[in-house]
């Protein structure tokens, strides 16, 4: 049987230091046939002049497709980007990151081995220069990737964005992610929970650049210089966690899977798991109330 298309969708935004290296490293992948599809949504800097650099001359076996979104989009830049993709599964990079060849290879592997909706893997720690700093999740951790973990937590920490493979079934079963939903590497595995699952690999697959750009919200909290500036970005992460809650209630609501699927696995617990997100929710609203308190007091976003 012939191997499946894969497509590596690689976006980028204000990331000119650091792109030629992801794109080189994604037409190194040793998975074929890949489609490579290189999304700008829309910088600033020279990154996507770069990026077009960077596959001049490309004779490799990939099918490359350089696109630029005519502005800039932010958090929609991933669901605008799936609208150049026409393959089954999807491998997810972002610009600043360096992919290690097996990667898409790897993915493939453990897709076909368990029958997962959706994967995300372990990663090297670079520094701006490249430099490794150990890797995001010890390499012996097997965390829990059941929908009960999501429920628990609000999400599985080992699954993130820049780690983040999917089968299209999870956008073509519940269809778009709902609006105001902030992070896709929380809506896209808890989707597979409840398809055919999701799936972890503690072997890092690539390289993940900290560096002073990052606009993950706990690199730029650590980076924060005042007390109210971290509580903006605490609060940040508490409105984050409040939208991302509502699309996986959303989406309990609304699941009603295919005859072949096993109905037996979450049907019979949807409203025990409804209730514990709900309760979640509230939880949070509470926590978001008492921060909001707490920076009007200090004369933070009072108008």
């Amino acid at each position: 049987m012939d191997a499946p298309r894969v497509t590596f969708l690689l976006t980028c935004f204000g990331q000119e230091d650091y792109i030629e290296a992801a794109v080189r490293s994604a037409l190194a992948q040793d998975y074929s046939p890949l489609r490579i599809v290189i999304s700008d949504d829309c910088s600033p800097d020279a990154t996507f002049e770069r990026a077009q650099s960077a596959v001049e001359g490309y004779a490799g076996p990939h099918e490359v497709v350089l696109h630029q979104n005519p502005k800039n989009l932010r958090l929609g830049v991933v669901v605008e980007a799936l609208k150049l993709v026409d393959t089954d599964y999807i491998v997810l990079g972002q610009g600043d990151d360096v992919f290690l060849p097996n990667r898409v290879a790897r993915c493939m592997a453990v897709f076909d081995e368990t029958g997962a909706a959706a994967l995300s893997s372990n990663a090297f720690i670079i520094d701006e220069s490249g430099a490794r700093h150990g890797t995001h999740h010890p390499t012996d951790a097997q965390p829990d990737t059941t929908i009960d973990s999501f429920v628990f937590n609000g999400a599985i920490r080992s699954c993130f964005g820049a780690g983040l493979a999917w089968h299209r079934s999870v956008f073509d079963e519940f269809g778009p992610i709902a609006k105001g939903s902030r992070n896709i590497d929380i809506v896209i595995p808890f989707r597979a929970c409840l398809l055919s699952g999701c799936q972890y690999i503690s072997e890092p697959l690539l390289e993940w650049r900290h560096h002073a750009g990052n606009r993950t919200l706990h690199l730029q909290q650590a980076r924060a210089e005042s007390k109210e500036e971290k509580m903006l970005i605490e609060e940040r992460n508490l409105c984050n966690q409040v939208a991302n809650t509502n699309a996986m209630i959303q989406d309990l609501q609304s699941f009603n899977p295919a005859p072949h699927q096993d109905r037996a696995a979450i049907l019979p617990r949807r409203t025990e798991l409804l209730q514990s997100m709900l309760r979640r929710q509230i939880v949070l609203t509470q926590q978001w109330v008492e921060l909001r308190a707490d920076l009007e007091k200090r004369g933070v976003g009072v108008i």
